[in-house]
């Protein structure tokens, strides 16, 4: 469950807390109202509420990612979710070398978050393969749309890291190579439906979980028409979730699109929640 949860939504923290960990059983959750920026406060609720915490942390330098996530294991989170540095197009062994200091010095559980189109790198398998040898890196946020890579790694890595697809449109394909779940942006609006669909996936209830990802696709579409999280705070504000607030350089969706997402929303009732 990825939850964008930006500083002064606290009616909105509460309210998704809580629905979510009581009513639908997830058990972990990705704070991040942007990269580093979850609270204390924040992280403190979801664990009342028996939940982990992974805050999302990021920097283009290994030293400035390590202090992000340095403030957030001190505000309590249990595990880092760490994207790779971008702008700084590291080779290979610069990635590898830049998730070992941080797993080393943070001491906390970490996720490796790969996704190319936002940072310009990718982690290739033979990296994976490197970095599921060190104790501290338990899992990795594929959002590499690539299904050969993705196979490839697990392969590579065997048991020894555990692979959750970032793609909300690929949950069943990924599932049925061997990913064991999804950190999504759809669960912000659909939890029990997305639950159920990774869990389909997983118990080998292929052809299930495959109509429930083709019943969500057009929804999922809209929610990525814009750049993302703008869609799903857009959503979640209709649905009376939180408030429609973007921080800048985050925009409003343009009315157009907007539009079409609610059209979409009000389309997919069926699934909500």
């Amino acid at each position: 469950l990825g939850l964008g949860i930006g500083r002064g939504d606290e009616n909105a923290e509460v309210l998704v807390l809580q629905q979510y960990l009581i009513n639908y059983g997830y058990l972990s959750a990705q704070l991040d109202g942007q990269f580093g920026s979850a609270t204390e406060r924040a992280v403190k609720l979801f664990q009342e509420a028996n939940g982990l915490t992974a805050d999302g942390s990021a920097g283009i330098a290994t030293q400035t990612a390590l202090r992000n996530a340095e403030n957030a294991k001190y505000a309590g989170a249990d595990g880092i979710l760490m994207v790779t540095p971008y702008y700084n197009k590291c080779s290979q062994n610069g990635l590898a070398e830049h998730y070992f200091t941080l797993a080393d010095k943070l001491e906390k559980p970490l996720i490796v978050y790969n996704v190319p189109s936002r940072t310009g790198v990718n982690i290739s398998p033979e990296t994976y393969e490197k970095l599921s040898e060190h104790k501290n890196i338990i899992g990795v946020k594929e959002a590499d749309p690539d299904m050969g890579k993705l196979a490839k790694s697990l392969e590579l890595c065997k048991e020894k890291l555990t692979f959750y697809v970032g793609n909300d449109d690929l949950i069943t394909a990924a599932a049925s190579l061997g990913a064991k779940g999804v950190i999504s942006v759809l669960s912000n609006i659909a939890p029990g439906f997305t639950q159920k669909m990774v869990k389909s996936a997983i118990d080998g209830k292929m052809k299930e979980s495959a109509d429930m990802q083709k019943n969500a696709i057009k929804l999922i579409a809209s929610l990525f028409s814009d750049v993302n999280p703008i869609p799903i705070k857009t959503a979640m504000a209709y649905l009376s979730m939180c408030g429609e607030t973007m921080r800048l350089p985050l925009s409003p969706m343009t009315s157009l699109l907007r539009e079409k997402l609610i059209d979409e929303i009000n389309n997919s009732k069926s699934i909500l929640y």
